[in-house]
């Protein structure tokens, strides 16, 4: 049984045209619909109560991952508990204070192994399972 997603949006916050190509695979995969955007403070326009989850890059060219993170949590009152997932190419281990800090719900490590995202996905964005 394969999870498929029927109204649920998330928001790609990812600069990196390769990995933007596999968000768009995985996703399609699994019937998710998404939004993608290159840089945080276009991410934090661009979220709205339409998005069940937020995947962002930790290093953007504008503002980093922690911020933007920081931000949503502050900031969307209404989006407190929406399930963030980190996507970073530095060590895990480095990071990983900051992101529960900051109340990331995962950390993933670049390059994506293509059944990793999607399992976050599963794992974090609460949908009932449907046979495919």
């Amino acid at each position: 049984m394969t999870r498929q997603f029927n109204s649920e949006r998330v928001l790609i916050i990812d600069h990196e045209t390769s990995i933007n190509r596999l968000y768009r695979m995985q996703l399609s995969y699994i019937n998710m619909e998404f939004d993608l955007v290159t840089l945080g403070r276009e991410g934090l326009r661009k979220l709205n109560s339409r998005h069940s989850a937020v995947i962002i890059e930790m290093t953007l060219p504008d503002v980093d991952g922690l911020t933007v993170a920081t931000t949503i949590r502050e900031r969307f009152d209404y989006l407190a508990n929406i399930p963030i997932i980190a996507v970073s190419r530095m060590p895990i281990k480095g990071i990983g204070k900051e992101c529960r800090h900051a109340r990331i719900n995962a950390i993933l490590k670049k390059p994506l192994i293509e059944d990793v995202l999607r399992d976050a996905l599963i794992r974090y964005v609460k949908t009932i399972p449907t046979a495919a």
